[in-house]
């Protein structure tokens, strides 16, 4: 399992991870941990032609209620075969969620503001 680490809201997060040969008709879940609340996820089986490279991509912009500041998630294969062997109910990846900074352009312009007045007086 990847720890994915921590993710903003409304960001798009991709990883990929390794199956021995072809994952045939995998279905990916992702759930909000501590709940029974879950997402279905896509993944792009034998990406860039490479036998048993797996990719998924979660938008996590597409629901930022599900996909909610300080929670934590993991994603797991919930059906699916690798070279006949079923892999259902593996833990492919986890991560949490935070909430990104907004600029506040107020401030900014009263910084950058104080910032000119003084390259002026004290500037080179």
């Amino acid at each position: 399992m990847q720890d994915l680490g921590s993710r903003s809201v409304g960001s798009l997060l991709t990883f990929w991870f390794n199956t021995a040969a072809t994952l045939t008709t995998p279905t990916l879940t992702i759930y909000k941990t501590g709940t029974t609340s879950s997402k279905t996820g896509t993944v792009s089986v034998d990406w860039n032609s490479k036998t048993g490279l797996n990719e998924v991509s979660i938008d996590l912009s597409a629901d930022e209620t599900f996909y909610a500041a300080n929670l934590d998630f993991v994603v797991v294969l919930t059906a699916g075969t690798v070279s006949g062997v079923a892999v259902a109910n593996t833990i492919v990846a986890n991560w949490n969620t935070f909430q990104a900074a907004s600029a506040d352009t107020a401030n900014i312009n009263t910084i950058l503001g104080v910032l000119r007045a003084m390259w002026r007086r004290f500037g080179a």
